[in-house]
């Protein structure tokens, strides 16, 4: 099945057959995180599936799973090692060809691209499994507030070193300052920054999180205590850890997120230019 996607949702047989292809994933990375003793859980709309509709999301096209940055170091040093050869990682960094501020895991022999990913040559654009860490930051609000204007900014100068954009939202002098230092450094150099802002507080006694990697980052921090304890929610049949505390992490992330939205807005937030769950396409 190969096709170009002129909406951003899939039929409901082939949908089917790509969240089938994620599940598969989710046993590989839950079966690597056992084997090495690494904590992870569910997340995202990942875990407000479970709890909503013990699976996925009736329209959602990939997976979210979290981590803290100790377990995710060890996760990252035995993945490529371990993950089946059905299975790409893809990271930060010349290799993999991808900037993204999060892992992924892809399958191989499929094609699941955005626009923007079809103009990146070498990187592999198979069905995803997304890997988000949450990072400590600083415990007072200006703290938090300043962690969160460091990241956002790296997070962006990366994005726009990568896909070759320009500053134009902004003022004047805050344009010409940003081009100018977009004209005149790499994009692995905004990469390493945002690295940093990631792990700014790493290794210190703090008391909350942010979801720096993630799209909630600017909901600001939450207590760490959320995920300190796991419990097992049933996923499509599979039971997964998620945070003990999913109730108070689901409400920061989402507020009232058992209210199902209107339905004109129940499709994917991937808007995906070309499909084949069958073969890699080199666009």
């Amino acid at each position: 099945m190969q096709q170009d996607m002129n909406e951003n949702s899939l039929s409901g047989q082939d949908l089917k057959k790509l969240q089938n292809m994620i599940l598969e994933m989710m046993i590989e990375v839950d079966r690597i995180c056992k084997k090495h003793n690494i904590t992870y859980f569910l997340g995202g709309g990942t875990l407000l599936g479970a709890v909503r509709h013990k699976g996925f999301i009736p329209w959602d096209d990939d997976a979210d799973l979290m981590m803290l940055r100790g377990d995710f170091e060890r996760f990252n040093a035995v993945v490529r090692e371990e993950l089946s050869e059905e299975y790409v990682y893809q990271y930060r960094g010349k290799k993999d060809h991808a900037h993204y501020p999060n892992p992924k895991i892809r399958r191989r022999g499929t094609t699941y691209a955005t626009s923007f990913a079809l103009s990146q040559k070498g990187m592999h654009k198979g069905v995803t499994l997304d890997i988000f860490v949450h990072d400590k930051t600083a415990d007072s609000k200006w703290g938090q507030k300043l962690h969160l204007l460091e990241t956002k900014f790296f997070r962006g100068m990366t994005a726009k070193s990568w896909a070759g954009l320009k500053s134009e939202k902004r003022n004047g002098i805050f344009n010409c300052v940003v081009n100018f230092l977009l004209r005149h450094s790499k994009v692995h150099t905004w990469e390493k920054r945002m690295d940093q802002s990631f792990r700014r507080f790493y290794g210190k006694p703090k008391k909350y999180l942010y979801d720096g990697m993630g799209e909630h980052y600017d909901h600001g921090a939450f207590p760490v205590r959320w995920l300190k304890k796991s419990v097992l929610l049933s996923f499509e049949g599979f039971d997964f850890p998620a945070p003990k505390e999913y109730d108070r992490y689901l409400k920061y992330s989402y507020g009232d997120y058992m209210t199902l939205p209107p339905e004109e807005k129940r499709v994917s937030n991937h808007d995906i230019a070309l499909v084949s769950l069958e073969e890699e396409i080199e666009a």
